[in-house]
This record gives C-alpha cells, sequence and structure tokens, in this order.
C-alpha cells in the first residue's frame, strides 16, 4: 500500500509537469509542487488523526513498547486490536505522505501484535471469546508468541528470516530458551517464504527471483581487498559519533515536544503537517533549482546490467549512471538527463537506498548533493521521530548511513584512485562509493540500535552481498564503541523519558558487588496471612499499588492475630490478580458475610471458632478443592471485567454489586492459600546485588522477596533498582544498610570482649561484601575473627582474597 501511495504521487507529478504543462515547465513544476505538498498534508493528517483520535498507543515506532513488555513492563493497549488498525494505516499514510520516517519498525509491532491477538482466540475489542487456544493463554505462551511475531515483523521488513531471529534474541527478549530459536526461526521462515510469493506475484515474474526476494540487492560484486578494513574503522568511528548526535538530538526534540507540544490538542494535530510541508518544500525546491547532467552507461554491455567485476588486474573500469528508466528526469527539459538531487529528494527511501548502494556509479551524484540531501534528512528526520504519527526509523538511518558512506567512499575514490575522473582501476574498486555506502548503513544502523549481530546479518541477507561482511562487522563494531560514549541507544533513552522499568542489559556502574539485596529492598511491605479477614485482603487492594503480596503461615487451630506479621515464617507470594479473581468467585459470595465481633462467635479474639467454618457456605468450604481446569474456566468468565480499564473497586460496584467494598457479600475470613505461589524466587539479606540484577535481567522477574531466615524482609521491583541507580550515577551516598548493621555489632563485641579503642576497629575491612562474608560466619568466637582480621590485614588482601564461609557444628 505504501508503494502504491508513492508511485501515484510520482506518476501524477509527471503527468502534470511533463503532459499537463508540456511547454511550459516553471509553470508545470509550480503547479507539480502544489500537488506534490497538498497530497502529503492530506494523508499525513490522516496518519495523525489515527493516532490523535483513533488510538494514541499507536505513535511512534512500537519497538520500545515491545521490548518493554515483553520485559515484564505492562503497558496498556500496546497488543489491542484497535492499535494494529490504527498503526497500520497511519504507518502508511505517514510514509506514503513524505515524511522521512519508514515502515520497518511499525511492522514489528504489527507483528508483535498479530501474535499475541491471533494465538489467544478472544478479543475485547471485538467482545469476543471462544474456547479454542485455552492451553496457550498463559502469560509465558503469550510472550513467546510476541516475540515469535516481533522477530516475523523484522522477516517481513528486510525479507531476513535469519536476522529476524537475531533481532528478538539481541534486543527485544530478555529470558532466552534453547527450544524458543526453533519455533521462532520456523515462523520467520515461514513469513519470509509468504513474502517471497506476494513479492513474485507484485512483480509478475512468475517465480521466485532476487528481484521478489533481496530488498536491496547489489547487482555488481567486488571482491574483498582486506585493506578495506582500515577504511572501514574510520567510517565506523564517523558513523558512530553521527549516531550519538542524531540520538541526543532525537532525545532533545521529544523533550520538547512533550513540554510545549503534547499539551495541547491541536499542536499534535498541526505539528505532523507543518514539518511535512517544510520538508517536502525544501526537498522539491532542492531537486528543481540545480542544473540537470547527462546519463552515462558504464562498460557492462547494455544499459541497466551489470556482470561481475573482474577478479583483479589492473585494467580501467568505466563508471557511469544507472539506467535513466530509474533515475528522476521529471525536473529536466532535456531528453537523457536526470536530476540528481531530484532522484534522492523525490524518490521513495528505499528508491534512495538502492541508488546509494548503486556501483561503477562513481559520478552518479556529485558530493556536494548528497551533502545537502544528508544535512536536510538528518535534521528532519531526528526532529520527526516521535511525532503523532506511526513511524519508525529503520529506512531512514539506512538512508543517513548509505549517504554517510557514499561521501566517504567518494573521497576515497578522489583521494586515492589513478584514473580520471571516470574510470578507476580494476584492483581499486574495492574503493566504490557504493561499497562503502552498504558499510556505512550499518554502522549507522547499529550506532543508534547498539545492535551488532543481527544488524550484520540483516545488511548481507537485505544486500545478497556475502563479500563485504568482515568490513561490515568492523564498522559495526567501532560505531557502537563510539556512541556509547555519547548517548544511550536510542530506544533504551525514549523508555528512560517514558519512565519506564526498563532494566538495560548491563548495569552503567561496576560496582554492584559491594552492594547487596538490603541495600536496594523496600522494607514498606504489606504482609497477609494465608487466613486473613476479609478486611483486611480489601485494604491491601484499596489502599497500596503493589502487585504481589508476602504471605506468611499461621497456624492452623491458632489465633488468627500475629503481634507483628512480619515475624511469620514466609510461605510464598500471591498477586494481585489472583486475589481478585479468587473474591470473585461466586461460591465465596453465597449466603452472605458476617461482620467481625458479631454475636455469633465465630471471631472471637482473633480466633477463627470452629463455629465460623461451619456456618461457612457449603461452596466456600470447596474453594480450596478446585481442579486448575475450574480455575482457568473462572479466570476466562471475567476476561471481558477485569480488562474493562476500570478501578478494581469500580468493577467491583459495576458487575457485582458488592456495598462497603464486598465485606457484606464474603465470609469474614478468607483462605488465601489456595492461590499461594510456593515456589517465588527468594534471596537472602546479603545476596549480592549485581546477582540480583541478573536475576531481574534474565528471568524476567516482576518482583523479588528478600527474607532474614523464615522471615520476610523486604521486597525488591525494577523501580527498586532503577531508583538506586539513579541515585548511585548521581553521587548519592548510598546505605550499606545490612553492611553497615552488621559493622556495628561487630565493633561492638570487639570492644566488649577485648576492650579494643575505636582507632583499633579500622581493623574491619572496608569492602561491604567481604564484611558480610565474614560476619555471616556461623559461630565465630571473637578471638578466631580478630585474629583472622588481623592476619589478612597484615597481607593487605581484602579486595583480592575473599573470607570463606564456614559453618562449625
Amino acid at each position: 500500500a505504501t508503494e502504491q501511495l508513492e508511485e501515484w504521487r510520482k506518476h501524477l507529478l509527471h503527468s502534470i509537469i511533463k503532459e499537463t504543462f508540456e511547454g511550459q515547465w516553471f509553470l508545470g513544476i509550480v503547479v507539480g509542487y502544489l500537488f506534490w505538498v497538498s497530497s502529503s498534508v492530506f494523508l499525513v493528517l490522516i496518519a495523525t488523526t489515527m493516532v490523535v483520535w483513533f488510538e494514541p498507543a499507536a505513535g511512534g515506532s512500537g519497538i520500545p513498547d515491545v521490548m518493554s513488555f515483553l520485559n515484564g513492563v505492562m503497558r496498556p493497549k500496546v497488543v489491542n486490536l484497535k492499535t494494529f488498525i490504527a498503526k497500520s494505516v497511519s504507518c502508511i499514510c505517514s510514509v506514503g505522505g513524505g515524511l522521512p520516517v519508514g515502515i520497518e519498525a511499525p511492522l514489528i509491532h504489527l507483528g508483535a501484535i498479530v501474535g499475541a491477538g491471533v494465538t489467544q482466540a478472544r478479543s475485547r475489542t471485538l467482545g469476543c471469546q471462544t474456547g479454542m487456544f485455552r492451553s496457550l493463554q498463559s502469560n509465558k505462551d503469550r510472550r513467546d508468541f510476541i516475540t515469535a511475531g516481533a522477530a516475523c515483523g523484522v522477516s517481513a521488513a528486510f525479507g531476513a528470516p535469519i536476522g529476524g531471529l537475531l533481532f528478538v534474541m539481541e534486543e527485544v527478549a530478555f529470558f532466552w530458551y534453547h527450544s524458543r530459536s526453533g519455533q521462532v526461526f520456523l515462523g520467520t521462515m515461514v513469513c519470509y517464504s509468504i513474502i517471497a510469493f506476494l513479492n513474485t506475484l507484485t512483480h509478475s515474474s512468475g517465480y521466485v527471483g532476487n528481484n521478489a526476494s533481496v530488498l536491496f540487492e547489489v547487482s555488481i560484486r567486488i571482491p574483498l581487498n582486506i585493506t578495506a578494513i582500515i577504511p572501514a574503522i574510520v567510517l565506523g568511528a564517523i558513523c558512530g559519533a553521527a549516531a550519538g548526535v542524531f540520538t541526543k538530538l532525537n532525545v532533545m526534540a521529544i523533550q520538547f515536544r512533550r513540554k510545549y507540544i503534547k499539551p495541547h490538542l491541536k499542536y499534535r494535530m498541526m505539528e505532523p503537517s507543518v514539518i511535512v510541508v517544510l520538508f517536502v518544500t525544501i526537498m522539491y525546491v532542492l531537486a528543481a533549482i540545480p542544473p540537470c547532467q547527462d546519463t552515462e552507461h558504464p562498460d557492462t554491455g547494455a544499459a541497466g546490467s551489470a556482470p561481475a567485476a573482474p577478479s583483479g588486474g589492473s585494467a580501467s573500469v568505466h563508471l557511469g549512471t544507472e539506467n535513466i528508466s530509474t533515475l528522476n528526469t521529471v525536473m529536466c527539459t532535456k531528453e537523457g538527463q536526470y536530476s540528481p538531487l531530484g532522484t534522492l529528494n523525490l524518490g521513495m527511501g528505499k528508491e534512495s537506498i538502492r541508488h546509494l548502494f548503486s556501483r561503477r556509479t562513481v559520478n552518479e551524484f556529485p558530493a556536494w548533493t548528497v551533502v545537502i540531501f544528508l544535512v536536510v534528512y538528518f535534521v528532519f528526520a531526528s526532529y520527526t521521530n516521535g511525532t503523532t504519527v506511526s513511524s519508525g526509523l529503520v529506512i531512514p538511518m539506512l538512508i543517513m548511513g548509505a549517504a554517510i558512506g557514499r561521501i566517504f567512499g567518494l573521497f576515497l575514490v578522489k583521494s586515492f584512485t589513478h584514473g580520471d575522473s571516470g574510470t578507476y582501476r580494476d584492483s581499486e574498486s574495492w574503493m566504490d562509493p557504493g561499497v562503502y555506502a552498504l558499510i556505512g548503513a550499518g554502522a549507522f544502523f547499529g550506532g543508534i540500535t547498539r545492535l551488532m549481530l543481527s544488524i550484520c546479518v540483516i545488511m548481507v541477507e537485505l544486500s545478497g552481498d556475502l563479500h563485504y561482511l568482515l568490513p561490515i562487522m568492523v564498522a559495526i563494531v567501532v560505531s557502537k564503541a563510539v556512541a556509547d560514549q555519547i548517548a544511550k541507544p536510542l530506544y533504551h533513552a525514549q523508555l528512560h523519558m517514558d519512565k519506564v522499568p526498563f532494566l538495560p542489559s548491563t548495569w552503567e556502574e561496576s560496582t554492584l558487588e559491594e552492594y547487596t539485596a538490603a541495600d536496594v529492598m523496600s522494607a514498606e511491605l504489606v504482609v497477609l496471612r494465608e487466613r486473613e479477614y476479609t478486611s483486611v485482603i480489601l485494604a491491601a487492594l484499596q489502599t497500596s499499588t503493589h502487585h504481589a503480596f508476602p504471605i506468611v503461615a499461621v497456624p492452623t487451630d491458632g489465633p488468627l492475630e500475629l503481634d507483628n506479621p512480619l515475624e511469620g515464617k514466609f510461605t510464598g507470594i500471591v498477586t494481585r490478580e489472583d486475589i481478585q479473581l479468587l473474591l470473585a468467585l461466586p461460591a465465596l459470595q453465597q449466603g452472605g458475610g458476617v461482620e467481625e465481633g458479631s454475636a455469633n462467635g465465630q471471631v472471637v479474639d482473633g480466633r477463627l471458632t470452629d463455629l465460623a467454618l461451619a456456618n461457612l457456605p457449603p461452596t466456600a468450604k470447596q474453594v480450596s478443592t478446585m481442579t486448575w481446569g475450574e480455575w482457568v474456566e473462572h479466570q476466562s468468565s471475567l476476561f471481558f471485567v477485569l480488562g474493562s480499564g476500570k478501578r478494581w473497586h469500580e468493577t467491583w460496584e459495576d458487575n457485582f454489586g458488592l456495598d462497603n467494598g464486598g465485606l457484606t457479600a464474603l465470609p469474614p475470613v478468607i483462605d488465601l492459600s489456595v492461590i499461594v505461589n510456593r515456589s517465588p524466587y527468594v534471596v537472602p539479606l546479603t545476596f549480592n546485588l549485581s546477582l540480583t540484577y541478573g536475576l531481574f535481567r534474565s528471568i524476567g522477574l516482576r518482583h523479588l522477596v528478600v527474607v532474614d531466615g523464615e522471615v520476610p524482609a523486604g521486597i525488591i521491583t525494577r523501580k527498586d533498582l532503577l531508583q538506586f541507580e539513579s541515585k548511585h550515577s548521581h553521587g548519592g551516598d548510598v546505605e550499606h544498610t545490612r553492611t553497615q548493621r552488621l559493622r556495628r555489632q561487630t565493633s561492638t563485641t570487639l570492644q566488649g570482649s577485648f576492650g579494643r579503642s575505636s582507632s583499633s576497629i579500622t581493623a574491619l575491612p572496608s569492602n561491604p561484601r567481604a564484611v558480610s562474608y565474614t560476619h555471616l560466619r556461623a559461630h565465630e568466637t571473637p578471638e578466631h575473627l580478630v585474629c583472622r582480621l588481623l592476619l589478612e590485614k597484615k597481607k593487605k588482601k581484602y579486595k583480592t582474597t575473599p573470607i570463606p564461609l564456614l559453618n562449625h557444628q
């Protein structure tokens, strides 16, 4: 659809200038400009309307949304059907309208939506729910299909099934297991086959060829010269610096937009249209003003065809231009001439990349034309990303990288070849600007996303040129290293601005080994008991924002009250959703509830009596004997209720008619043991913070309980880790809470046992991790402790030799 829109606009522009106003070139140019701008504004307005009025979640590329969703952050409407419809229409119109954006990143998001929706066989938007695929409706299976859908999006966008698999492994998915690789690759392979078949029908060739499967195929193969690695290093550094600057500019533009434009509806509607008017005007004028130049055919036989370059020798290779049918001639008055800037400025994004990748066409685009095109495109692309349209940056990244590489290649040809302006030696063909356009595109792409493996494979698959894989790899690695010193990866920076608790693959600071889980945990726990008062449960749901609650055990026949719930034995964890589902069971609402402290003697002095158990509805007693199938059936019955988007207590009032928070319809005490997760991830207070971060990042945890022996001491969430990182990176004084307490206890013991002065206590090591290991030594006597510390101090091995943990019986 995007290509058809672009072809339609180009065809009408050609008809206006060349046919309708034949012989009146200037008038045709003016009328053509009015058509070009008006059609762009019309399409962009449609794209903006779909995002602003129909579904705001469809804005942007969608890759950060999918990344955060698979990282464990539940962002609303990321995989919604309305988002799919709005994103599809908005993306087609924004790209077809001429904005400096691409469709590849939205295709990845659309693939994720398809993976999330089709396999669930139900939709809240359509109001339908079937009994199909019940076994695939768990959160784990849904994440797997979203991952596969995103990989299929990459495969469809670039014709790169292997690159799609590597892309989701490297960037999107954060918990990967071996069996998923084969499943995802099967999906990308099938998607690639269908796309190749459809492209074959579009090209009417009757068979699947390179023209239908390779997106930016290079028709001339130039053998690799190992010397090309040296310029590739330099080009990688240039592209890395440019990528870092681009990321900085885009972040500044997004911050400006959120401060001054986002609060106003009319500004959000007008901004994309203003951008496209300015961009299209500048590009159109630049295409019309410069003089045209003649086409030249390289010595490759028929026009437009090019055999493989010779493998070596000093013979001269004649340089020319591409077939004139692929160049822009609408701005020229003479036959056989074309406009270099018109070809780049007025062509589709993919066409511009093909022109920049072309080989043996050194003189097709003079260096000054590529520089002008790059500057204008760079500025507008850095500002456009983030507007209220569905758009991506993959094609713009490839265009800008290819332009930088093309300029670099032109410099090499002009400076180091021995031929005249129209030739170079066959042994010097490795300096062809088309080669370095390919290398530059991969380097700039890698500098923006900070991906390496997947970008290398994608660049080979979309160009079909395996010869220059090594220079591409070198340039991408160098580009990433340079860009890392300037700015964060673009998608990670966007997540940071959205305040999404996203955990990057590596922490910026290398001092995590000095801290423990106790230093980052939140001690403000809301602890529930296995048998808990209904009023306490409802208060926890309504007054707290916690997603999960630690559960402690209480005696089966003992008092329900505990002096301090935090002193109970930790038995597991229960999520907010499971509690809501449990309270919505019809079995718990039959027969009405009983108020606490009532005269019937059911709850006396905090003790749940046998009379209370006897008077509960019979169906309520059967809750603890529910099968997994019955629980899944109950969960499915509330699919539309729990997904209404309302707050929980509002949902209850609308759908269950419960008064006073449900106290009059529920039993006074509820047994939560049936929904307790008894195998959660748990760490002790002294658990190393580096390993804690690794658990969250690799397994995709949402919360982690910290225990002190068998007692819950705190809980760690992603926000706790990010707040700790923010405070630490800004030079805040982070207290080693558990370590400091152990240090104070040990100091008191030493002074009391040996009468040491405070100055003598400096024998204690300064490494908090060593302190934790030392003082957790079971049944250590003060004499042994002091002897070991003094011995280690004498050897000066505190920071290199950890003190082992021993357990003296």
